[in-house]
Parts: C-alpha cells; sequence; structure tokens
C-alpha cells in the first residue's frame, strides 16, 4: 500500500517509492537489454535472472543498503564467472547507484567498508577478465561514493541547523512568556495593592459615614474583577506553554542519543561516564543535559567538526560535566561571548553550581560545570 502520500516522498510497500520506480525502471532497462542480447553476453537463462536481481535490489538501496549491495556484487560476479560480465549501460548505472547508496545511507564506518567491497569485487571480476580498468574502478565508484558522502552531510547539517532554529524560536517565545508573566506579576499585584488601600478606606468611611463607603468598595469590586482576569491570562499562558512540550524532558539518560545524532552531523564525539551512575531529581537531570546539548552546539558553530570529548563524573555530592575540544578548522579558539554561554552560566548558577569556559593549553577550548547534587544516593 501506499502510504505518506503519493508523491516520490511517500512509501509503497515500506519502501521509498523513488528507489521503487528507479529500481522497476533499471530492471526494465536490464531485461530488455538481456533478452534482446546487446550487448551480446548470453545466456538468456542467466542473464536475465542476474538483471532483474541486480537491479531489482536497488528498491532496499536505502532500507537494507549491504543487503542491496551485495545482492548487486553477487549476482554482478555471478554473469561474470559463468558468461560474459554485464557491460550494458543499465549495469554501469546498478552499480553506480550502489557506490552512491552506501556513501549516502550508511554511517562511516559501515560506509568505508561497503565501497571498499565494492571496489574489491570489482577488481576480482578485472583480474578474472585480464582487465586493466583498475583505476578507472576507483575514480568513477569511489567519486560516486563521495557524492553520496557529500550528500549525507549535507542533509545532516540541513536537519541540525532547522533543529536548531527551532529551538532558537521556542527559546524566543519562552523568554517572551516569561517577560510577559513578568509583566501579569506587576499588574496583579498592583490590583492587589489598591484592593488593600481600598479596603482601608471602605473601613474607615464606615466607621464615620457609611454612604462614603461606596466609592472604595465599587474600586475594590473593579480592581478585583481586574485581578482575576489577569490572573486567568496567566493561567491560560502557562497551559500553552505546557502545550507546547507534550513529550518528556530530555535528561542525562538521553545522553547517548544527543552524542551519536551529533556525530551523524559530522562531529566525531566521544562520551565517557566516572563513577556510579544514579538518577538525578528531574531539574538536575535537565540541566546537565542542557550544558552538554549546548556546550556541542557551540563547538560546531565556533569550531567547526573537530574532535570533541563529553567525560560525565558521578561525584558522592555533585554531577561534573566537561566538554573538551580541539583547535579549530581556522586555529581560532571560540570567544564564548554569544547568548550559548550566558545561557549556559544561567542554568549552572540557577542550580546552585558553578562553570568555566575559556581556551585550554592545546588551543581548543573546554567547558566544565559542577552541579551539586543534594540527593540521596
Amino acid at each position: 500500500m501506499l502510504s505518506r502520500g503519493a508523491g516520490l516522498r511517500g512509501e509503497w510497500l515500506g519502501l521509498p517509492v523513488a528507489d521503487v520506480l528507479l529500481a522497476a525502471a533499471l530492471t526494465l532497462l536490464g531485461t530488455a537489454s538481456a533478452l534482446t542480447g546487446h550487448p551480446d553476453e548470453g545466456p538468456a537463462i542467466l542473464t536475465v535472472p542476474c538483471a532483474l536481481v541486480m537491479a531489482g535490489a536497488l528498491a532496499w538501496r536505502r532500507r537494507a543498503p549491504f543487503v542491496s549491495l551485495a545482492v548487486v556484487l553477487a549476482g554482478d560476479l555471478l554473469q561474470a564467472y559463468l558468461a560474459i560480465p554485464p557491460g550494458a549501460i543499465w549495469s554501469l548505472a546498478v552499480l553506480l547507484v550502489s557506490a552512491y547508496s552506501v556513501g549516502l545511507a550508511l554511517e562511516e564506518v559501515r560506509s568505508v567498508i561497503g565501497i571498499t567491497v565494492l571496489v574489491a569485487a570489482l577488481w576480482v571480476q578485472e583480474f578474472h577478465e585480464h582487465g586493466q580498468d583498475y583505476l578507472f574502478d576507483v575514480l568513477v565508484f569511489g567519486g560516486a561514493w563521495l557524492v553520496g558522502r557529500a550528500v549525507r552531510q549535507w542533509t545532516q547539517r540541513a536537519t541540525l541547523a532547522e533543529e536548531s532554529s527551532e529551538a532558537s524560536t521556542r527559546a524566543a517565545v519562552a523568554s517572551e512568556r516569561l517577560t510577559i508573566a513578568r509583566e501579569l506579576h506587576d499588574v496583579v499585584a498592583h490590583h492587589i495593592s489598591v484592593i488593600a488601600i481600598q479596603a482601608n478606606a471602605a473601613e474607615a468611611a464606615l466607621l464615620r459615614d457609611p454612604t462614603l463607603a461606596g466609592a472604595p468598595i465599587r474600586q475594590i469590586k473593579t480592581s478585583a474583577t481586574q485581578s482575576l482576569e489577569e490572573m486567568r491570562r496567566l493561567l491560560q499562558l502557562l497551559r500553552d506553554d505546557d502545550q507546547d512540550r507534550p513529550r518528556p524532558l530530555p535528561g542525562l539518560d538521553q545522553l547517548e542519543d544527543l552524542v551519536s545524532t551529533t556525530a551523524l552531523a559530522g562531529l566525531p564525539v566521544t562520551l565517557s561516564r566516572r563513577g556510579f551512575r544514579r538518577a538525578l531529581p528531574s531539574s538536575l537531570d535537565l540541566a546537565a543535559y542542557r550544558i552538554v546539548q549546548e556546550s556541542l552546539t557551540n563547538v560546531l558553530r565556533h569550531a567547526g567538526l573537530v574532535p570533541t570529548t563529553v567525560e560525565l563524573v558521578y561525584e558522592p555530592d555533585e554531577i561534573a560535566i566537561h566538554v573538551r575540544n580541539d583547535r579549530g578548522l581556522l586555529g581560532q579558539a571560540r570567544t564564548g561571548t554569544g547568548h550559548g554561554l550566558i545561557g549556559l552560566r544561567e542554568r549552572t548558577l540557577l542550580m546552585g553550581g558553578r562553570l568555566t569556559a575559556g581556551p585550554d593549553s592545546n588551543g581548543g577550548y573546554a567547558v566544565s560545570a559542577h552541579l551539586p547534587d543534594a540527593s540521596p544516593p
């Protein structure tokens, strides 16, 4: 069944529609080529199934890239050893798409393994056929793989930038709501003060001349009504703020996911933990997570894709967070003058902790936060 729309971005039977259409087109082209014998590869009893299998495997090029690559290479080598190697345009297209897909769909180590296996299989075929196109295989298929890696990096950075933009928007909205809440608080406090003053005036009037108490009593009624209305607005504001966060707030249990996501954007991050890992109060847990998140964002923004370490130390009475990155790509250290570092300091101080941030002796940058933990072990 077709899901998530009928366009090329949708799915068909759990596979991307674009991949299914690509596989179908190359399957038709490969089958026609094998049946007509152009080029003369025969016999058709072997070349037609190989064409079907090799081209059809591309439907899984993003869902199961390793499996797709293995099927393509198996069909290619099978025909090469039992008949004449596939030499038509469709077979070159299948191999190029496979190399590109390995670069696009797999993380770095597995992607390198995939392209290595592909080139090695082609070299085995060249050796079997006494060919001389070893360098051609490396340049052409390695180039397709590099294009896939570049597209993957660009997509991940675009996604990270979009998420960062959304986070900035949410922060701006939250800041504005805080300002509004403070203003409403001042308004309510003003009304309460007026009520208190008018109540004293009404009490004095009742002792001297009850007819004079009408005006302050009416003022009390008006101020009370306005105060209640402002408090309703404040409560609605807080409810709306809660509705903007339907998911649980993150904590240190999600730190591995954060590091993994950042690594996908190209930043080489290493995470380590020391000490007895324990449950933390929710406010402390969130603060520690946000400190790591903002520190990694600052590395990407100011230093580039440089090796970075995140160390989390569970001390008996505090949680220590250390984020260090190597020297920036242009040799510059992060200045740390933006809103990110200000936010880190404010969050750390709010928790009663301390934070240091600045260039280290190796030309890199280090952020260290110590958050007190008074919860029982």
